[in-house]
C-alpha cells in the first residue's frame, strides 16, 4: 500500500490531482466547521474563504515550502556501494566459480546458444543442470553477498525456472526413435504443435543463455576471477 501511494504521489499528473482534491476537501471541512460555529450560511463562509486576501510573503513561503517538499520526495536515493573484505570476497568467488564451472558450464552455455534443447534430440544428462541448479538455489547459502550480483543471479534462477516450466509438456524421452537415453520434442507431433513447442523452448534457451552470460561477465568484472 505504501509503495503504491508513493508511486502515485511521484507521478507528475496524479500528484497534482491528489493535491487539488485534498485542498478542496480540507476547504469544505474548514468552512463547514466555521459556518457551524458561527451559525452562519455555509455558502457564504465558503465564498469568504476564497476571497481572503493573502500577503505576498505568505504566497512565496508556500511556494518555497512546496518546492522543498517536492524535491525531498523525488530526489534520487543515494546508493551505498557494497565493499568487500577478504572473507566476503572469498565467499562470493566460491559461489561464482561453482555456478560457472559446476552448474552452468561452458558446454551448457554452448548447448543453450546453439538451441540444442529445441532443435534436436539431446542426451538426458544435458538437461540435469536445470534440476540441480534450481535445487541448489533453495539453499540459503546459495546467495551472493554483493547485492548487484545477487540480483543478476536471481534473474538467472527465474529464467531457468521458466525454462523448466516451458519444457513440461514439450520435451519427452525419445525411445520410439531409437534414441535411448535421449530427450527431445516428439517428432511424431503434427507440424503446428511441433514448431510451436520448438519456438517456446528456443525462446527460453535464449533467455537462460543471456542471463547466464550477464552473470558471468558481471562476476568476472566485480570479483576479478
Amino acid at each position: 500500500m505504501k509503495e503504491t501511494f508513493t508511486r502515485v504521489w511521484k507521478d507528475p499528473v496524479w500528484s497534482k490531482i491528489i493535491s487539488a482534491v485534498l485542498l478542496a476537501f480540507f476547504a469544505i471541512i474548514y468552512n463547514a466547521i466555521i459556518a457551524l460555529y458561527n451559525n452562519t450560511n455555509f455558502s457564504l463562509e465558503f465564498v469568504k474563504f476564497w476571497m481572503i486576501k493573502i500577503n505576498l510573503w505568505i504566497v512565496v513561503l508556500i511556494m518555497i515550502t512546496t518546492y522543498a517538499l517536492s524535491y525531498y520526495v523525488n530526489k534520487p536515493k543515494v546508493k551505498i556501494k557494497f565493499v568487500y573484505d577478504s572473507e566476503t570476497l572469498e565467499l562470493d568467488r566460491k559461489l561464482f566459480n561453482h555456478i560457472r564451472y559446476d552448474l552452468i558450464t561452458k558446454e551448457t552455455l554452448d548447448d543453450l546458444y546453439n538451441n540444442t534443447f529445441s532443435s534436436s534430440s539431446f542426451e538426458r544428462e544435458k538437461f540435469n543442470f536445470i534440476s540441480i541448479t534450481l535445487g541448489e538455489s533453495e539453499n540459503p547459502e546459495f546467495e551472493f553477498l554483493n547485492p548487484e550480483l545477487e540480483i543478476v543471479k536471481l534473474e538467472l534462477i527465474t529464467a531457468i525456472a521458466k525454462f523448466r516450466s516451458s519444457s513440461v509438456g514439450a520435451i519427452y524421452s525419445t525411445p520410439s526413435h531409437g534414441d535411448i537415453g535421449f530427450y527431445g520434442i516428439p517428432k511424431e507431433w503434427d507440424q503446428e504443435r511441433f514448431y510451436a513447442a520448438m519456438d517456446k523452448i528456443e525462446l527460453e534457451e535464449k533467455n537462460v543463455f543471456e542471463k547466464a552470460e550477464r552473470l558471468i561477465k558481471l562476476g568476472r568484472r566485480i570479483l576479478k576471477t
